[in-house]
């Protein structure tokens, strides 16, 4: 299996680089640890829409106004 090049090899080491991707000031290696994270989609409950189908942005906006009203975080919703 080949493997994917996400980036271009570059010519010149900048020493402040090199840390960020695992190497500490006097070139040795350290493990870094990628965070994971899991994303899951539960229903909650539904809403009554005024039509079967949404036709545009400001119906689906006054839909789901209903819904979300003044919240103080970020919300994905799928319709």
């Amino acid at each position: 299996m080949a493997q994917l090049t996400l980036f271009a090899p570059t010519s010149t080491r900048c020493p402040a680089a090199s840390s960020a991707v695992g190497e500490s000031a006097d070139g040795r290696s350290h493990p870094y640890r990628v965070p994971i994270y899991r994303v899951t989609l539960v229903r909650e409950s539904s809403i009554t829409a005024p039509a079967p189908r949404l036709r545009g942005a400001q119906q689906a906006a006054e839909l789901l106004r209903q819904y979300l009203g003044a919240v103080d975080r970020e919300h994905l919703c799928a319709a």
